[in-house]
């Protein structure tokens, strides 16, 4: 480290291929950025970063770089973030770095749109994602709750918890373990509901349902580790705000950052999420999330597999078992999405042992009304 330079020493990286979060340490520069991780030495020339955002009153930032858009450094502490200032004044200066990134596809989207229709729908999920991004924290988790109030009337089950306090523990840390490392704006609330619907459901503001009919469906641990993951995929990748941009709700995006506003867009998105899937991409993109997730842990996906194939049978054969068509039909491509997640999976470890699964399909023999 030459004189000048800056040593930082509580940040993290992801690289934003997985959701693996490493920690590291920072060498900064007038010239830029150099993270020091486990496998090598990564460098970020001053001009190729940009903010993303402050959190936590200045305890906390995030840098990108405009050729990785995925990838993040994370500064965490006072102190740190002063010598980042100190030594990139400009980039704190400019507006939120990702913003301007965001706008600028923002921006590309739309010439796209008025040169041709082809175009416009290669432009049209980013635009989607953009404005997801932009809706804070606080508002997707109202309209998440309000969504969730909505749905309530439709079932009112969603209105009570399985607490019973063996399986409740299980569930705790399935949720802890499938959540190390990752980076959330808000915090996953995950919930058992005693009802017999084979589904699990995730609203905005990091709101997850499972509902007993899954966990009584279910064989094995692993089953219940591969739809929670995927769950938490929807949550991570924000697809409750983008689905509700994409059916045609833009304009009402648009006010919901005035207090007031969401009712009729949370009844919308409710009817959504329990009619249907988030659409295609989005559940490829919650699959690959779990995936990664439990590969990263060094568990097998094959339990959701062992779902998937098993739904897939009993809609062959027209058993009686209508709730769990109706969560295949919701589902796109089952063949193809066996397929993938067989041929992504590299873990071979057991999410839960016999004795923490029968404590867990115990879990909705305590139930308390919210």
């Amino acid at each position: 480290m030459s004189t000048g330079d800056t040593a930082i020493r509580t940040a993290r990286y992801l690289d934003g291929k997985v959701a693996q979060e490493q920690e590291v340490t920072l060498t900064l520069s007038v010239e830029g950025m150099t993270i020091h991780t486990t496998d090598a030495d990564i460098t970020w020339p001053r001009a190729e970063i940009e903010l993303v955002d402050h959190l936590d009153r200045g305890a906390r930032v995030r840098f990108s770089h405009e050729g990785e858009p995925n990838a993040r450094v994370v500064v965490l502490g006072r102190e740190a973030v002063e010598r980042c200032h100190a030594c990139w004044p400009e980039i704190f200066s400019n507006r939120r770095g990702g913003l301007r990134r965001d706008l600028k596809r923002l921006s590309i989207g739309v010439a796209g749109l008025a040169v041709a229709g082809a175009m416009a729908f290669a432009a049209l999920p980013i635009i989607i994602s953009i404005l997801a991004a932009l809706v804070p924290a606080s508002t997707e988790k109202r309209i998440g709750d309000e969504a969730v109030a909505a749905l309530t009337v439709l079932i009112p089950e969603l209105s009570k918890r399985c607490v019973d306090p063996d399986g409740l523990t299980v569930i705790e840390r399935l949720v802890e373990t499938m959540t190390e490392g990752l980076e959330r704006d808000t915090p996953l609330r995950v919930k058992v509901v005693p009802h017999r619907l084979v589904n699990a459901m995730a609203f905005p503001g990091g709101q997850v349902f499972i509902f007993q009919g899954l966990i009584d469906e279910a064989r094995s641990g692993a089953e219940i580790a591969g739809v929670l993951a995927h769950e938490i995929g929807h949550v991570h990748h924000r697809h409750g705000m983008e689905r509700l941009i994409r059916d045609g709700a833009i304009d009402a995006v648009t006010s919901v950052f005035s207090p007031g506003t969401t009712g009729s867009i949370s009844g919308s998105l409710a009817s959504q999420i329990a009619s249907r899937s988030y659409g295609r991409d989005a559940e490829r993109e919650a699959d690959n999330f779990a995936i990664e997730r439990l590969n990263s842990l060094g568990y097998s996906a094959e339990g959701i597999v062992d779902f998937f194939e098993r739904a897939q049978t009993r809609q062959a054969e027209k058993q009686d078992s209508p709730a769990l068509v109706r969560f295949l039909q919701s589902h796109p491509g089952p063949e193809d999405r066996i397929a993938a997640i067989r041929s992504g999976s590299t873990g071979n470890g057991q999410v839960l042992d016999q004795k923490d699964w029968q404590a867990l399909r115990k879990v909705c023999q305590l139930t308390v009304t919210e």
